[in-house]
């Protein structure tokens, strides 16, 4: 028999109402019978209870128990000012443990897939009523690969907080200071959300002479300015962040729209020091050569600005018996950096040969050269992804309704950008990914449903999905599940993963680019000399074959401490197998040069010449990964008086006749047996006469 757990008003009056006759009786309730299949006409019997009631808001549909779950004062614990903060605080629960991954975890909002973060991270935490953290597995039936865990957070339903933010650090030896200011307005209401928010952020400059720093080739004359003041240990920055979220609810059916939409942008300059020119005086060596600056007070700097627009939309509907989600997420990033330049080779030469004749003395002051200018770079990132996903229940089985998701999206990156240290070198790299899959649950037994109750709680998960990516080709990937509820308390998992997974796009398409007079330390001749380095995409790598196990076991700990309200251990161990697997070039050692030999190029003395440190593929790769997390939450110390007084559900089930409640929780209800008379109590230390005296009070 199937029991749907009561969370509204109504059907608590209804339990209420039908109850306490039967309890007062303090006689067993009969078995139902069977009902017939038309039961219009059937008396109604006055000892059945029949409750009625909606699953719990915002609760996620899966077999998987969550492997954390915050309450309101365990989430208040964090001391966090923000969600986005939360969620930092919760990394190490919330990355993935599968040694593949460790991404941003999938976000739900009441059981719901959103856009982006950036619809709520902006949120006070105390607009949340309850986080989950539930395994990877669970984000195949959001339309998501099994490498990322998903966080549920649960909102209140009417919440409204107009909050101002001020920040202020500085170190203990001083030097510099970092700001922040944040405005968020956020209204919560049923299904409706608005949130507005505002942040700025600034950070001063820190150089090596305000922390002493010393560097060796540093100006002997007094004549020079110390370098040091012109070399940053941290740059000087600043950021604003504005942000604007609505989620409205549409028609008559429960269907939701949420719009949001960012600017943020990012400045940034950086102090590399000053211009310098080694000279050495008339018929000197190198050991007699000095190193001189100019340009006082004109350090050589970086510049940069990054300016970003994010935009995105997320529809939740029904069609039938199907749920409907479809979401939409843009970004465009444009950056520019300019980076001052040294002094022009030919005036620096003529410098040098003046010291070398003797018409520039080397402790004499330096000539000012002129400006060299700056050398820009401009790059713009774009992406964009749709997702559409379809939940149902189609079939009914012995062991409860089989899930079927359905989900099939677009996703599109791309790059580009040009620098003026390269002339006539543009980089355009695109890539497209056209993505479709199914994730099917399959009820095997059920203790709720009574079949094969005496297994427990056990489903088959089947997964398969198709990628086709525009500049590589096609990837697949199949995932089988088990997942075993041995007792109400412990789950046992084990998933096996068969997938594709191609190159990043850089790793790909990146131009080659040859720089030269590049220091390298050469372990085999035990040298460092300055050799050609190539650097770039290498377009003839293999897509990557991966076979990964996981297995899992979570245990929901008993009530063995009192303090202990809740507490959770789990285990997990991943075996993780790939082929063809690109990865950067390694550093050079005698067994690399042995591996990758056309890499390297050395003169006939054996002198290294030039590396190829463009990507490359390894043949295989093996992990092993098991991890043990324990987790507890619960008050410490005692409840203060007042917290305990007036609750007459204590007297009520309190676990004592005569309505009294137990030491220190609460005090009896007027018209309790006192002292607990024999006789007085029901079953289970319930009382009939202070429960009906509740039932009458709620119900009036």
């Amino acid at each position: 028999m199937r029991n749907v757990p009561a969370t509204s008003l109504l059907a608590l009056a209804v339990a209420l109402q039908f109850v306490v006759p039967a309890a007062a009786q303090d006689a067993p309730v009969p078995a139902p019978a069977e009902a017939p299949a038309d039961t219009a006409d059937q008396p109604v019997d006055e000892t059945e209870i029949v409750v009625s009631a909606e699953s719990l808001r915002g609760a996620v549909d899966a077999p998987q128990p969550p492997v954390l779950e915050l309450n309101e004062e365990d989430i208040a614990a964090y001391g966090a000012s923000s969600l986005a903060e939360l969620m930092q605080a919760l990394a190490p629960q919330t990355g993935s443990s599968g040694g593949r991954g460790g991404g941003f975890p999938v976000m739900l909002v009441n059981g719901v897939r959103i856009s982006s973060f950036r619809e709520i991270r902006s949120y006070p935490p105390e607009a949340i009523e309850k986080v989950e953290v539930f395994p990877e597995e669970v984000a195949q039936r959001y339309g998501y690969s099994p490498d990322q865990r998903v966080v549920n957070i649960i909102l209140k339903r009417n919440f409204s907080s107009r909050e101002v933010e001020v920040e202020y650090g500085q170190p203990w030896e001083g030097g510099y200071s970092t700001n922040g200011l944040e405005a968020t307005y956020l209204q919560l209401l049923g299904q409706g959300r608005l949130n507005f928010n505002l942040g700025l952020d600034d950070t001063s400059l820190l150089t090596e002479a305000e922390r002493g720093i010393e560097q060796t080739n540093a100006p002997t004359y007094a004549t020079d300015p110390d370098p040091a003041e012109f070399r940053s240990l941290i740059s000087d920055s600043a950021e604003i962040e504005a942000t604007g979220n609505f989620t409205t609810r549409i028609g008559g059916g429960g269907s939701s729209l949420s719009l949001n939409a960012t600017f943020e942008r990012n400045d940034g300059l950086r102090y590399q020091g000053l211009d310098t020119v080694t000279l050495t005086p008339p018929g000197g060596t190198a050991d007699d050569s000095v190193l001189r600056t100019f340009g006082e007070d004109d350090p050589l700097t970086v510049d940069s600005r990054t300016d970003t627009y994010s935009f995105g939309t997320a529809l939740n509907t029904s069609i039938g018996d199907w749920q409907i989600t479809g979401t939409a997420d843009g970004s465009l990033a444009d950056s520019r950096t300019l980076t001052q330049k040294r002094a022009d080779a030919a005036d620096i030469q003529a410098l040098q040969d003046a010291a070398a004749a003797g018409t520039l003395p080397i402790d004499a002051p330096l000539p000012d050269l002129p400006d060299a200018g700056f050398d820009r770079a401009d790059s713009r990132n774009t992406s964009l992804s749709a997702l559409v996903t379809a939940n149902g229940r189609p079939l009914l089985l012995p062991a409860g309704e089989v899930s079927v998701t359905l989900d099939g999206g677009y996703s599109f990156t791309g790059i580009d950008s040009e620098d003026t240290r390269n002339p006539g070198l543009q980089t355009s790299l695109d890539r497209g990914d056209l993505s479709a899959g199914i994730n099917i649950g399959i009820p095997i037994a059920s203790r709720r449903e009574e079949h094969w109750a005496a297994i427990g709680d056990l489903t088959f998960n089947l997964q398969a999905g198709v990628d086709h990516l525009s500049d590589f080709g096609t990837l697949t990937d199949v995932t089988l599940g088990l997942n075993w509820g041995v007792t109400e308390r412990l789950v046992l998992g084990a998933s096996y993963i068969m997938r594709d997974a191609a190159p990043s796009l850089g790793q790909l398409g990146a131009p080659e680019i040859a720089t030269q007079n590049v220091p390298v330390y050469d372990i085999s001749r035990s040298e460092t000399v300055l050799a050609t380095v190539i650097s770039g995409g290498n377009p003839d790598l293999p897509a990557q074959s991966q076979n990964d196990w996981r297995v899992s076991l979570n245990w929901e700990l008993p009530g063995f401490w009192s303090a202990i309200q809740q507490g959770r251990f789990n285990v997990e161990y991943s075996n993780n197998s790939a082929e063809d697997v690109a990865a950067s070039f390694p550093s050079l050692t005698p067994t690399i040069e042995a591996a990758f030999p056309d890499r390297v190029t050395r003169d006939a003395t054996g002198r290294l010449l030039s590396i190829d440190q463009r990507p490359v593929s390894f043949a295989q790769q093996k992990s092993q990964r098991l991890g043990f997390n324990l987790n507890f939450s619960g008050p410490f110390g005692k409840p203060r008086a007042q917290a305990q007084q007036n609750n007459p559900l204590a007297a009520a089930f309190g676990g004592r006749p005569g309505g009294q409640a137990p030491a220190g929780q609460g005090t009896p209800v007027a018209g309790a047996a006192p002292g607990g008379a024999p006789g007085a109590g029901g079953p289970g230390g319930f009382n009939p006469q202070v429960f009906e005296q509740l039932r009458t009070r709620f119900c009036s």
